[in-house]
This record gives structure tokens, sequence and C-alpha cells, in this order.
């Protein structure tokens, strides 16, 4: 493809991708076949999540999202996680404006079900859409037990074309969840242990290559910080955990 001549700040992302794997600045160049160009903002990064029956459509929560967090092995773009609730100085607005937009993509795309979007807030506290997942999102399980009925019941009413009523309850604390990704190539110890406390558990002695997702981890706080600083001891436990491993 012919080089591409833009100007400010542009991220070269693949097509077929996800969690932020693959994306780097656009140095100029040519641009390879199976990548595309997205403009950068600067800001941070967020997701909201929203249920639509092909017509009407209704938002559930917002979140932060965690990207390239080197406490949890990551690193660049890649996605590692979410803060629930999103706390921002123009929250009530912003609810208004991602209503909007949900509704928007709803009659654009006829979406059904449970889909999310993933967005930055600039410096101005202004949202700019990444992109679109029309499906269950990663975020969702930081809120979904402060929803009544159902997610899944929820989504199921709404794939058949029913919009149902439901109550989103105020959270009484502010929870987490981190990707631990690996910094060097491991092999796991037993992890029988961590059912229960962790989430996505490998089995005992797998190989996990450095880079590669080992486990999610949790974190609640009072506060925003208090939540992220428990998530990061949870992560900072399973990688000692890998210490004593590879020092046995």
């Amino acid at each position: 493809m012919a080089e591409v001549v833009c100007e400010g700040r542009w991220l070269v992302k693949p097509v077929y991708g996800g969690s932020g794997y693959g994306i780097d600045f656009y140095e100029g160049g040519n641009l390879k076949e199976g990548f595309y160009l997205q403009k950068f903002v600067e800001g941070s990064p967020a997701s909201v999540s929203f249920l639509s029956d092909g017509k009407e459509c209704r938002l559930l929560g917002l979140t932060e999202q965690l990207i390239g967090e080197k406490r949890l092995g990551s690193s660049g773009f890649q996605w590692c996680g979410n803060i629930y609730p999103l706390v921002t100085t123009t929250e009530s607005c912003l609810g208004e404006v991602m209503a909007g937009w949900g509704q928007e993509l709803t009659e654009a795309f006829g979406l059904r079900g449970l889909f999310g979007v993933d967005f930055v807030l600039d410096a101005k506290g202004r949202p700019f859409l990444v992109e679109i997942n029309p499906r269950y999102s990663a975020s969702m399980e930081l809120f979904e037990p402060y929803v009544d009925p159902f997610l899944f019941t929820l989504h199921i009413s709404a794939c058949e074309g029913r919009l149902p009523e439901f109550s989103v309850q105020r959270p009484s604390r502010f929870t987490s969840k981190g990707i631990v990704y690996a910094k060097a190539d491991v092999t796991l110890p037993d992890t029988r242990g961590w059912l229960g406390r962790r989430g996505d558990v490998p089995f005992p002695g797998e190989k996990i290559l450095k880079g590669s997702p080992i486990c999610t981890v949790y974190g609640f706080g009072e506060s925003r910080e208090s939540c992220l600083s428990d998530l990061y001891e949870e992560a900072d436990e399973v990688y000692e955990e890998l210490k004593e491993v590879d020092e046995g």
C-alpha cells in the first residue's frame, strides 16, 4: 500500500486484533496489508456497556481501562484490566453523552443484547470513540453484581427483541480486575489454591510464555487509589509465587 501522509500522531492497528496487541505509533512509510490507521488522542482510556433490543438502548455502566501497566507485566497499548466505577469530573454529563452514543449505534447497526464501547477522555473530558465490541465485554463482570436481574438474563431477552426493566445499584466500593502477564517464560506451581480468589486459573505445571496472560486478579477499596493498590498487591503475590518456583 502507498505511503500515507497525515498530520498529528496516528496509530497503526491490525484489522484482526484485540486487547491492544500489535498496536504502535505510525512512523510513516508504507502501510502493510491487514493494518489501518487511527488518530491518536491523548487521554484516559475507558469503556461503557449497553443493553439494546435493536431499537432502544440503555446504559449499564462505565469503567476505567488499565492499559500498559508495568505492575501487571503489561506494556504499550496492551489492555490489562478495568476499574469500576469510572471517576470523572464530568460524570453526569458523560453518562448522558454515552447514552446518546449507545442509542445512535443501536439505530445504525441494529445491535441486540449486551455490547460495549471503548473510548478515550481527553484533558477537557471530551470522549473519543476507539472501538465497538458487539458482545459481552471483559469489564462487565465488575458491575454485574450490582445489576438486577442477571446480565445473561437481560442479554437473552434483548436478543429476542425485548428490552426488560432492570436496576443498577450504586456500588458500595471500587472494584478492579487485572490481567497478570508473564514477565518471562514461566512454569506454574500448583494452582489449585488459586481457585476462588483468582480468575482464568491455568493448570498446575502449565508453561506460560513471556508476554502471555497468566491469570486474572481482583482488587477492592473505598477509593480508586486503594482499589488499584490492592490489585497491584494481588499481582505481586502471583509474581512472588512464580519466583519461588524458579528458585526452587
